[in-house]
């Protein structure tokens, strides 16, 4: 998620300071973003770790995909990513990776999303704002180099959170406050950090559900499990020092809570405003909604919510899905924090700023780890398999090599940012926008019933009836390249790589032609090799 700052403000942060009247004036204008939901294997239908994630941003933006390849670096090789932040010795090699790039005017330090050639995954949550001023900092910190370095270098989940509490511990986190999750095919972690050298990290249980939205969720902590937690040094004696915490006698760390010692007590309703409203706070609405969802029970407004839960029944990828597409329909709080044309805000899961949904399905052979991506809301858009092994993205999701798109991160040009009809995401984009008027009242008056218009429907109803066929498809499809891989592991690859730019291309061609029926245009001649031969009007699958 984007973290909104003027020049003034990035100058303090990696000169390792806030002043407090920078810091008041600058924090009211951030925006809240990102949903992520962490499933235990044994509270998995599938048996397996999932990871979804919703990524909320403001702004002017774009996204690309790149699978970054294995590299060799020099002796000597500095990682540079943000002006004025450290710089970071690189290691003699690198794993490949997925990379779901945020390309934005305001150089988006904190969006981007990881999922390593070894099953690593890496996605981040804002927790702004914590307690912390004037945390520590060695040569300005570390922000962005974060997650790239975990994506690159850890072999497990676990080997993730203490490749990031090392780099903590040396250089000192930039930001006021954020939850990186990482997960493998074994277990999933919450690595919560405040701005300098203080964190705290739990794994998710096997039969457990948690979710994070823009506040931490991590609170009793249990300093004697070395197996579950990880613990900055001076944690509580630091809040102690500070004031956040009270201890019954000197050294007593029982009753310590992370949250509420390190994180900041007010609350921030939808309009950016301090607000004592509990249905109004987008932190409280998604947290709530979300356990809902997901035990099957009621949670009260703003109380101490769990950090994992056990489901109601066994999650699907389909409940996962579900999860990251609700407005909270059917629910008392549904568009009571929405404009009147649209579901989404920013208390929604999926909201105003959600510009891309993933859920990742840990196998145990990474290279058939799928990752379940959409391009834009989820609500409106598909959600497309893509295969940890493929070699290289689908055509039009990436432009550029992967080399050079992380060289120039931080540098992003015009063209980068501007709409492209050769580029999927515009495609996604045109159909977001042309249906986000469309929600409501366009069908015989169903819009006063808080339902979805008749194109709304209709284009929903096209998407999940391919998500159904592409899941029902799987055991056949990881059959086939399961018998290519006993010829070799390459033959395996491509049957999956095959797949995934198959099924891209359909979703873009899907995107693009439903667009154009919107705007009453036909799709433009240069992506004529995208198009699916013209059919008869919609009426189920065929369409497609």
């Amino acid at each position: 998620m984007r973290m909104r700052r003027s020049a003034k403000g990035r100058q303090c942060v990696f000169a390792g300071f806030l002043c407090l009247t920078f810091l008041a004036s600058t924090l009211a204008a951030q925006a809240p973003g990102c949903s992520t939901v962490v499933v235990g294997k044994k509270a998995s239908a599938t048996g397996e770790v999932l990871l979804g994630h919703n990524e909320d941003n403001e702004g002017r933006l774009v996204v690309a995909c790149y699978r970054m390849p294995r590299l060799k670096h020099p002796a000597g090789e500095m990682i540079s990513a943000e002006d004025g932040m450290a710089k970071i010795p690189q290691v003699a090699e690198t794993a490949a990776y997925l990379w779901w790039e945020t390309i934005a005017d305001w150089k988006a330090s904190y969006s981007d999303n990881f999922v390593n050639e070894y099953g690593v995954a890496v996605v981040s949550d804002s927790c702004w704002p914590s307690k912390e001023l004037h945390g520590e900092l060695f040569d300005g910190g570390i922000g962005y180099a974060l997650r790239r370095i975990i994506a690159e270098r850890a072999r497990t989940a676990r080997e993730g959170v203490d490749i990031a509490a090392a780099l903590v511990d040396r250089y000192g986190y930039a930001d006021s406050g954020r939850t990186y999750i990482i997960a493998d095919k074994n277990e999933g972690w919450l690595f919560e950090v405040v701005m300098g050298k203080h964190y705290v990290a739990r794994r998710v249980a096997d039969d457990e559900v948690a979710f994070i939205p823009n506040w931490y969720t991590i609170r009793e902590v249990d300093f004697k499990d070395k197996g579950r937690w990880v613990v900055s040094p001076d944690l509580v004696s630091y809040a102690v020092k500070h004031g956040w915490f009270t201890p019954k006698a000197p050294g007593d760390a029982s009753g310590f809570d992370f949250a509420k010692a390190y994180m900041s007590p007010e609350m921030y309703d939808t309009h950016w405003k301090i607000t004592k409203d509990l249905r109004l706070d987008y932190n409280v609405l998604r947290h709530k909604y979300a356990l809902d969802m997901i035990t099957g029970k009621t949670f009260e407004y703003g109380q101490d919510y769990p950090f994992g839960v056990k489901p109601a029944r066994k999650m699907g990828l389909e409940d996962l899905m579900a999860l990251f597409r609700t407005h909270y329909e059917g629910k008392p709080d549904y568009r009571t924090t929405s404009p009147a044309n649209s579901p989404h805000s920013l208390a929604t899961i999926c909201a105003s700023e959600t510009q891309e949904s993933l859920i990742v399905q840990f196998r145990e052979n990474p290279d058939f780890t799928v990752v379940w991506w959409t391009a834009g809301r989820p609500c409106t858009s598909v959600c497309m398999p893509w295969y940890l092994g493929i070699q290289r993205v689908p055509d039009g999701y990436g432009w550029k090599d992967p080399v050079e798109a992380m060289a120039s991160h931080f540098k992003p040009s015009e063209d980068d940012l501007s709409h492209n009809p050769g580029r999927a995401w515009w495609a996604f984009m045109d159909l977001q926008n042309a249906l986000e008027p469309k929600y409501f009242g366009d069908d015989k008056g169903r819009g006063a019933g808080g339902f979805a218009g008749s194109d709304v429907l209709r284009i929903q109803r096209g998407w999940r009836e391919l998500e159904v066929e592409w899941l029902s498809n799987q055991k056949v499809v990881e059959g086939e390249a399961a018998a290519a891989g006993e010829r070799s592991e390459n033959a395996a690859r491509d049957v999956l790589a095959q797949y995934t730019a198959d099924l891209a291309k359909k979703a873009w061609a899907g995107a693009r032609r439903m667009a154009g029926e919107l705007a009453g245009t036909k799709a433009e001649k240069s992506l004529k090799d995208f198009r699916q031969p013209k059919r008869k009007p919609y009426s189920g699958l065929e369409y497609w």
